[in-house]
């Protein structure tokens, strides 16, 4: 089972909330969220049980997220622009420092490292100096495939990539790789 604080409640709530109020505004109340109904997420974070399945809340969580990025789309293609952005520019520096990237063009960029005490020393080292990245080994991926996995955001500024790209060069001088 999957605990849910009242924090989690309260911000599913807010966000369901608003997503409503804005349909709400433009007279299309009646429109479902992507097959979960308003009324059924609402019915389930307000009822008297705190946790629910693991499941059900990876469903909930989903149609909820595709809604979102839905309404959120109609309205602008900034965010995504910017995260794509974002990613192929993180992507450069990290290969200009000669990191062995899995390709692609997604916000999630895989650093290989290919052994695990390595991903796991080098993700350990990102965190003392404030980067926050998880080393990702068997049996997650497969063995020797060994990776440093980040997520780039819309949030993120080029500073933020810059910093983090900084720290991974040092981490990598430090650790002789």
């Amino acid at each position: 089972m999957k605990e849910l604080s009242l924090q989690d409640k309260d911000t599913i709530r807010d966000a369901l909330n608003a997503y409503c109020d804005n349909y709400t505004s433009r007279n299309r109340a009646s429109e479902s969220l992507s097959g979960v109904s308003a009324a059924t997420i609402s019915t389930i974070l307000n009822s008297k049980y705190t946790s629910i399945s693991d499941d059900m809340f990876v469903r909930i969580a989903t149609q909820i997220g595709y809604s979102f990025e839905r309404w959120m789309l109609t309205e602008s293609t900034a965010l995504r622009d910017k995260v794509h952005e974002n990613a192929r520019y993180f992507r450069a520096e990290m290969e200009k420092c000669g990191f062995d990237l899995l390709p692609g063009e997604h916000p999630i960029v895989p650093v290989m490292l290919y052994d695990p005490k390595v991903a796991n020393e080098f993700a350990a080292r990102m965190l003392k100096k404030g980067v926050y990245v998880v080393g990702f080994c068997y049996p997650v991926v497969p063995k020797g495939r060994d990776r440093i996995r980040t997520q780039i955001s819309a949030g993120h500024t080029k500073e933020d990539l810059d910093f983090a790209v900084k720290c991974f060069r040092e981490v990598k001088e430090e650790m002789g790789l």
